[in-house]
């Protein structure tokens, strides 16, 4: 039996999943179903965990990125004066 999406941004989504966890678009809607409907396998929730540990650690290392970008962030880069420590004093 085919079902048919009509929602572009739905498919997206679709093969998005199905790309990162590296399964069919069958399976990755089979997923998603099971998961909604709280029947996910221990082997299923351990990567689900890995992937949620994997977009954290990815925003972190973002959010880092962005702070090291900033000027006033770094020392002898505004008016305040450093110790050998890094603290403004």
């Amino acid at each position: 039996m085919a079902i048919q999406i009509a929602n572009p941004d739905v498919v997206r989504k679709i093969e998005r999943l199905a790309a990162t966890l590296n399964i069919s678009k069958t399976g990755a809607v089979e997923r998603a179903l099971d998961a909604f409907s709280g029947t996910l396998t221990v082997s299923d929730r351990k990567e689900s965990k890995r992937l949620d540990r994997e977009r954290r650690k990815t925003a972190m290392l973002g959010i880092l990125a962005t702070c090291d970008r900033l000027p006033d962030a770094m020392p002898g880069k505004n008016d305040l004066d450093w110790d050998e420590y890094g603290l403004p004093i």
